[in-house]
C-alpha cells in the first residue's frame, strides 16, 4: 500500500523520534504505547526499572508521537482489522499473584507486537521479530502458567494461530536409539505449531557431565531451523536462572535466538499467604485467624530451605497436609449424621502441621544472594551447614 503524503509525514516523524537514540541490542527494543485505561496493567513502569527490563523506554513526547502514528495507521487500514488483546487473557495475567516485573515486560512487548501488526496491515515494513523466550527462576514461580497465558495473548492478537501450550522435558525428547531423538523432537515441533513449545529445564539437554555424543544435543540441532526464523510458533526454554545462564554461555549460538528473557522472582511471604487464601476461597474452605497465623509462620520457615517450591509448595502443603489433617479431625462426625457446612469448611489451627512433622526440615537450609550474570539477575544458593 502506498503511503499518502500526510501518513508518510507522520510515519517519518514517528520513526525519527523513536530511533534517533543508539540502541545496542535492536532485537530487544520494545515500544510502550501507553494503552487506554481499560487496557492498562495495574502496575506502572518506573524509570529506574528500564535496565532490568532490558527494553527501551521513550520519553513522554515520543509516546504521544508513537500513539498518534498508530491511530493514523489504524484509521487508514484495509477492511481486515488488527486483532486486539482480549480482556480475558490480559486479565488472567494481571490477576496472578506477584510477578510485577514479568507482567510489565510482557505487556510492553505485547504493545510492540501490536504496533508491528498495525504496520503490517498497512503495508509498511515490519522488522522480523523472533518470539522465542527464556523464563528463568526457581520452581513454583509461575513459569508454566505465564507461558500458557502468553500463548493466549499472542493468539488473541493473531500472532499465533492457535496459542496452545505443549510442555516437554529431556525425558520426552531424547531417545537412546540413533535417529530417535530427531524424530521425537520433530513430532513435538509439529504438535506445537501455532502455539508454544515449552521445554522445562532446557539445560538438561546439554548437561555438563555428558559427552558431545549425548543424544540431548540432537534436540538443540533439530530445533535450530525453527529458532532461526520467525514463524507460527514460540519456543520457551525454562528452568533455574543460573543453569540457564550457563546453557547460553556454553552454547553462544542460542543467545541470539532467544531475544526475550523473563526473570521470575521468588514469591514474598505475603504473596504466599495471598496464594493460600485464594486457594481456600476458590475451593470453599474458611481458615480461622489462628490457622492463618500459624500457616504464615510455617511458610516463613519453609522459605529458608533448599527444596522450597514457592507457589507449588503452598498448593502441596494445603492438599497433602492441611486438608488431610482436617479430614482426620472431622472423620468421626461424618459417620453419624451430615454435619453443617461450617464443620466441612473450617480450617482450624490444629490442621496446620509444623514442618518438622512432615519431614521438611531434613533438608539443608540455604540463603539467597543476588549477583549479575550477563546483565541478568540471578539467584545463588549457598549451603548453611
Amino acid at each position: 500500500m502506498e503511503k499518502t503524503p500526510a501518513l508518510k509525514e507522520i510515519y517519518e516523524e514517528f520513526r525519527s523520534s523513536y530511533f534517533r537514540k543508539k540502541v545496542q541490542r535492536p532485537e530487544r527494543v520494545a515500544i510502550d504505547l501507553q494503552p487506554s485505561e481499560s487496557d492498562e496493567p495495574d502496575v506502572q513502569v518506573e524509570e529506574e526499572d528500564a535496565d532490568d527490563l532490558r527494553i527501551f523506554m521513550p520519553d513522554e513526547s515520543d509516546l504521544q508521537v508513537g500513539k498518534d502514528a498508530v491511530d493514523t495507521l489504524q484509521s487508514s487500514m484495509p477492511d481486515e482489522p488488527v486483532l486486539p488483546m482480549k480482556k480475558d487473557a490480559v486479565d488472567a495475567l494481571q490477576h496472578l499473584v506477584g510477578l510485577r516485573e514479568v507482567k510489565k515486560a510482557i505487556m510492553r512487548n505485547s504493545y510492540y507486537m501490536k504496533l508491528m501488526n498495525v504496520r503490517e496491515k498497512c503495508g509498511l515494513q515490519v522488522p522480523k521479530r523472533i518470539l522465542h523466550t527464556v523464563m528463568a527462576g526457581n520452581p513454583g514461580t509461575g513459569k508454566t502458567t505465564v507461558a500458557r497465558i502468553l500463548g493466549d495473548i499472542y493468539h488473541d492478537m493473531g500472532i499465533l494461530s492457535k496459542g496452545h501450550l505443549v510442555e516437554v522435558s529431556r525425558e520426552m525428547l531424547v531417545d537412546n536409539v540413533i535417529g530417535g531423538t530427531e524424530r521425537r523432537t520433530k513430532e513435538y515441533i509439529e504438535c506445537a505449531k501455532g502455539g508454544v513449545l515449552f521445554i522445562d529445564e532446557a539445560y538438561n539437554l546439554t548437561p555438563a557431565d555428558k559427552s558431545d555424543r549425548d543424544f540431548g544435543r540432537q534436540v538443540i540441532d533439530t530445533l535450530m531451523p525453527v529458532l532461526s526464523e520467525p514463524g507460527d510458533m514460540m519456543v520457551i526454554f525454562a528452568g533455574y536462572s543460573e543453569e540457564m545462564a550457563k546453557l547460553f554461555e556454553t552454547n553462544p549460538g542460542l543467545a541470539s535466538r532467544f531475544p526475550v528473557w523473563y526473570e521470575f522472582e521468588d514469591y514474598t511471604l505475603d504473596e504466599l499467604m495471598e496464594i493460600a487464601k485464594f486457594y481456600f476461597s476458590h475451593h470453599g474452605f474458611i481458615p480461622t485467624e489462628e490457622a492463618l497465623v500459624k500457616m504464615k509462620r510455617v511458610f516463613r520457615e519453609a522459605m529458608s530451605y533448599r527444596n522450597f517450591g514457592n507457589g507449588r509448595f503452598v498448593k502441596t502443603f494445603i492438599e497433602n497436609t492441611v486438608l488431610v489433617n482436617m479430614a482426620e479431625r472431622v472423620s468421626g462426625m461424618l459417620d453419624t449424621q451430615l454435619p453443617d457446612s461450617r464443620v466441612l469448611s473450617e480450617i482450624q489451627v490444629e490442621d496446620i502441621s509444623e514442618l518438622s512433622e512432615i519431614g521438611f526440615g531434613l533438608c539443608h537450609k540455604v540463603k539467597t544472594t543476588r549477583l549479575q550474570v550477563k546483565g541478568f539477575q540471578m539467584s545463588q544458593l549457598e549451603n548453611i551447614r
